[in-house]
């Protein structure tokens, strides 16, 4: 007849899989024919669930055959093997962003993210098909060569980056595509320079004013300004070719720092 027996397994919760791997599949009598099952022998043929086959996924199943009432034969007895293989995904990538801490940024249509900014930029990625919310994030390298073992998780400084999406979660699978890249450029920055004489400031001499007219008039009297903008590293130092002017420049986004330094009183 019908309905006497049935099959469960504990591989599908609802309408969802359960993660990778191998669940057996267990024969019972429904409840209404439970009182026959000593009346008959069972040999179930295919593939038998036993702990080879089960992997870290038997234990899962004695607590599971546990619950059920009515079984015909048991775990390495069952009436087969339900197996849940990874999903091969089809990944969307992320417009290029930036991350602040944990917490991914695409860059808004009107800003070219790919310029140079101080930011830790790159891309994620989710799931085009229906494999829930979950986000990949990508390795960089200066290389193709260098994905077989790239760490970084963002690019920062100028130069082109390959990258690579890593699925770390083993319920799926994915074959990284050969030529994703970006490239990082530099950025512009503004600049003036203007020389001024701080003892007689009628004089106000060109900032081409020679070495030696700055060092032998007025007891080193000028004073000359660098001006920078759009500046975007946080602390840096550069000299002269003279090696005798050092400026420090402690800077913030889209701002402009005037630094003055006096000139030696000789060479």
């Amino acid at each position: 007849g019908s309905g006497i027996i049935e099959l469960v397994t504990n591989a599908v919760d609802g309408s969802t899989t359960l993660e990778v791997g191998a669940y057996p599949i267990i024969a019972r009598f429904t409840e209404d024919y439970k009182d026959h099952a000593d009346n008959y022998a069972f040999t179930f043929s295919g593939t038998t669930f036993n702990k080879e086959v089960a992997g870290d996924k038997w234990s899962v199943a004695q607590g599971y055959i546990d619950t059920l009432t009515n079984v015909i034969g048991g775990l390495e007895n069952g009436a087969g093997v339900y197996t849940i293989t990874p999903a091969e995904l089809a990944l969307v990538p992320s417009n290029l962003g930036y991350f602040e801490g944990n917490n991914f940024v695409e860059y808004p249509e009107n800003v070219n993210g790919t310029i140079y900014d101080g930011r830790n930029k790159g891309h994620t990625a989710t799931a085009a098909d229906d494999y829930g919310n979950e986000t990949f994030y990508a390795v960089y390298a200066t290389s193709f060569e260098g994905l077989s073992n790239a760490t970084d998780r963002y690019a920062v400084n100028e130069g082109t980056y390959y990258y690579k999406f890593v699925v770390e979660n083993s319920n799926y699978t994915w074959t990284p595509s050969q030529n994703n890249r970006f490239i990082i450029y530099q950025r512009e920055l503004t600049a003036s320079v203007s020389l001024t004489d701080s003892v007689n400031p009628a004089r106000n001499p060109s900032y081409s004013a020679t070495y030696k007219d700055i060092v032998q008039n007025d007891n080193n009297s000028y004073n000359l300004t660098y001006t920078f903008g759009n500046l975007v590293v946080y602390t840096f130092s550069f000299r002269t070719s003279f090696d005798y002017l050092r400026f420090l420049i402690v800077d913030k986004l889209s701002h402009a720092y005037v630094l003055i330094c006096n000139a030696p009183p000789d060479l």
